[in-house]
């Protein structure tokens, strides 16, 4: 038949079983796999009803691990951004993998430390501003 194997036409397609878990959460794990470069797991310290309002389908897949905890899976291709969206929706967090985004937590926990702690009172900041446009205007 024209280069095409005869059995290749009869084959069929086997259904799986469904997994045991929310179809949903599976489908949309199954989706982020195959899009995203970093595949992450995170504990989200928060029962599952508060934080299902701040992860639509397409960003994770959540379930429940007890009453007041709940797993995370989501990815994404840049590490900066995941470690920000999971910070942002609000609750404390414990990031079981990928290592990398354990690291960019911390990078990212130091920057905000240093920024939050400076000295500077209001005056100082606005003068250092004033400087800055000083010397970048023409004379």
């Amino acid at each position: 038949m024209g280069g095409i194997e005869e059995t290749s036409l009869r084959r069929r397609f086997r259904p799986r079983r469904l997994p045991k878990r929310d179809v949903g959460a599976y489908v949309s794990a199954a989706v982020s796999a195959a899009r995203d470069r970093y595949q992450a797991r995170v504990i989200l310290h928060a029962p599952l009803a508060k934080v299902a309002k701040r992860v639509p389908p397409s960003y994770g897949a959540l379930e429940a691990i007890d009453e007041e905890t709940c797993l995370l899976r989501t990815g994404a291709d840049w590490l900066g951004g995941l470690a920000v969206y999971v910070a942002m929706i609000g609750v404390d967090f414990e990031v079981l993998e990928p290592p990398e985004l354990i690291d960019e937590v911390r990078a990212l926990a130091d920057r905000f430390t240093r920024t939050t702690q400076r000295d500077d009172a209001a005056g100082d900041r606005e003068a250092r501003v004033a400087r800055a446009r000083r010397s970048r205007s023409p004379s």
